[in-house]
């Protein structure tokens, strides 16, 4: 579970995003966000109708809910599930939290760098 968890994590933070629209998601390149039909003028009812997507669509629902259902027999799962139930939603980062994350990710890239050189 613990490296599963971690990945887990990672997924859903990035599939949460509530407050931003169907438009907004497409302009940020998510166009595979369920949302995404909606801001071309497509509703569920037109994408459930097409024979390939619409079975494709209930194959992976059926699917996603007897995997939930299987995770929820684990305790590290259950506790996971209650911290993120507990969590606000997925948000997009403002510049300066980029820049922060940047920055940091930046300092380790040339500390790795300077240690490779020296070692």
């Amino acid at each position: 579970m613990k490296n599963e968890g971690a990945f887990l994590l990672d997924w859903l933070a990035h599939h949460r995003p509530v407050l931003l629209g169907g438009a907004q998601l497409l302009s940020r390149g998510r166009p595979h966000h369920p949302r995404a039909g909606a801001a071309r003028g497509e509703g569920p009812a037109e994408l459930a109708a097409d024979t390939v997507l619409g079975s494709l669509h209930a194959a992976a629902v059926a699917w996603r809910h007897r995997r939930f259902e299987a995770l929820m027999r684990g305790e590290d799962w259950r506790g996971l599930f209650g911290r993120l139930m507990m969590a606000g939603p997925s948000r997009v980062l403002s510049a300066e939290e980029h820049g922060i994350i940047a920055g940091y990710a930046t300092r380790t890239a040339a500390e790795t760098d300077h240690g490779d050189r020296n070692g």
